[in-house]
């Protein structure tokens, strides 16, 4: 189930729904730290949609920590290489499935102990 709203690093951020982004159909979520907003692609598979706020929240995250200061001497590539090595190591903790395909990069499926 996707949240309303969701509290990152103490401070409260809005959680938005949409069925496709205008400047690009092939973009899943996107996150906006000074409007405190995260917006997701609606898609038929509720796991997929928690995979990609799981990625947004990282975004927020290192955004609140100060990291959006360091990342923007960065390509946007390298940013979201960050954003999905963290993401592909916390996933696993909370059993989010899906996959991440942002930045062209694919999550390993979860392995069977």
């Amino acid at each position: 189930m996707i949240p309303s709203k969701i509290r990152i690093c103490g401070k409260m951020f809005k959680v938005y729904v949409t069925d496709m982004f205008e400047e690009d159909a092939e973009q899943w979520g996107e996150s906006d730290y000074e409007e405190r907003t995260i917006t997701i692609k609606k898609m038929e598979d509720t796991a997929a949609m928690e995979s990609v706020l799981l990625h947004e929240v990282i975004h927020m995250t290192l955004a609140n920590a100060g990291f959006h200061e360091l990342l923007k001497g960065i390509s946007e590539t390298t940013e979201e290489a960050i954003v999905c090595a963290l993401e592909n190591a916390i996933a696993p903790l909370y059993e989010v499935k899906g996959t991440a395909k942002h930045a062209g990069m694919k999550r390993k499926k979860k392995v069977k102990d």
